[in-house]
């Protein structure tokens, strides 16, 4: 488990270094460690229950979600797969839907960044209460 909420807090150090040193850009890189701290934290979420969640995306969603499935591995709040994978898709369009001029992309990332900095706050402060060591304390 301490590995993965190792490789949260590095994320999250990652966004912070850059909001300080770079807050008009890159916002395509704080959504996409936006989505890889959450991602750490549900599989220490995980380990702590004693399941294993996947290897891959599709892994966690065939265990998770539940339109596919109507017994997952551990009980969740239902907010905590929404937000998870609303993170997962924010991060996806961030990597590989970019069509428009970077002007405007930046600004639609921008927009989304803060999105993502709720959703994972949401959850880092169930995982800090189902026993994750993560900091509770807001993102950025």
């Amino acid at each position: 488990m301490q590995a993965h909420v190792n490789q949260a807090l590095h994320n999250e150090n990652f966004i912070n270094e850059c909001i300080k040193n770079h807050p008009d850009s890159f916002f395509d890189w704080k959504v996409t460690a936006s989505f890889y701290t959450a991602l750490h934290l549900f599989r220490a979420f995980c380990e702590l229950r004693g399941v294993d969640p996947g290897r891959t995306h599709q892994d966690i969603a065939n265990n998770f979600d539940p339109k596919r499935t109507s017994k997952p591995l551990t009980s969740i709040a239902p907010f905590v797969w929404k937000n998870y994978i609303r993170l997962q898709r924010y991060s996806e369009n961030a990597r590989y839907e970019v069509f428009l001029e970077p002007d405007v992309e930046n600004e639609i990332q921008r927009g989304n960044f803060g999105h993502c900095l709720t959703l994972l706050n949401e959850l880092k402060s169930f995982f800090h209460k189902q026993g994750v060591p993560c900091q509770k304390d807001k993102a950025a």
